[in-house]
């Protein structure tokens, strides 16, 4: 798994070199009272992607945080030897009735 990741990290990097080094123009934004001088492209498109990131980070933290949680307590019942198989499995199968004897 950690290769197929390094494997797509680099393919998106380089991506992103190429397409830099093919878009050299420059923008300018206007963002309420922020007004920008011309900005080259990439520049642009990376603030995008890491404001991007830091933005799904931010958003996904309460799961993180409630999964965490979730583990910690599982593990305390486990130590704890509270946590009991279902009753099912506890309890024996009732033995199969013998055919029918003529």
């Amino acid at each position: 798994m950690n290769v197929l990741k390094l494997v797509l990290g680099l393919f998106v990097a380089s991506v992103l070199v190429v397409f830099g080094a093919q878009n050299t123009q420059s923008v300018s934004f206007h963002f309420l009272f922020w007004d920008t001088s011309a900005v080259p492209v990439v520049l642009a498109l990376a603030l995008a992607v890491l404001l991007g990131v830091l933005l799904s980070w931010v958003v996904s933290i309460p799961g993180r945080m409630r999964g965490r949680q979730q583990r910690r307590a599982l593990k305390r019942e486990v130590k704890a030897g509270k946590r009991s198989l279902p009753e099912e499995a506890i309890e024996p199968a009732p033995a199969a009735a013998p055919p029918d004897a003529p």
